[in-house]
């Protein structure tokens, strides 16, 4: 068994989606409960990330890959920068 206090950390890639990236982060911020850290990889998108496309989200984390790696390498890399000390991954 595991002690001690379980840290939420969601890892959220992504390319060229600023539209949906911002809706997501107003979601996330709505919600009741909310993770430790918010990370975004941009995926080496066309024009970088800016931070006013969160909405305001707290506990965020912005990385940028400076070629295109694809979803499950920008993932991957978004995990070598968690806090928390497990990785749960929706398929």
């Amino acid at each position: 068994m595991v002690s001690g206090k379980m840290t939420i950390s969601l890892i959220i890639p992504f390319r060229n989606d600023f539209g949906n990236v911002s809706r997501l982060a107003a979601c996330l911020k709505s919600q009741t409960l909310s993770a430790d850290e918010y990370i975004f990889i941009d995926d080496a998108s066309d024009f970088p990330l800016e931070e006013y496309h969160l909405n305001g989200l707290s506990n965020l984390k912005i990385f940028r890959n400076e070629r295109r790696l694809g979803p499950a390498s920008s993932r991957n890399s978004g995990s070598t920068r968690l806090k928390a000390s497990a990785d749960i991954y929706r398929l």
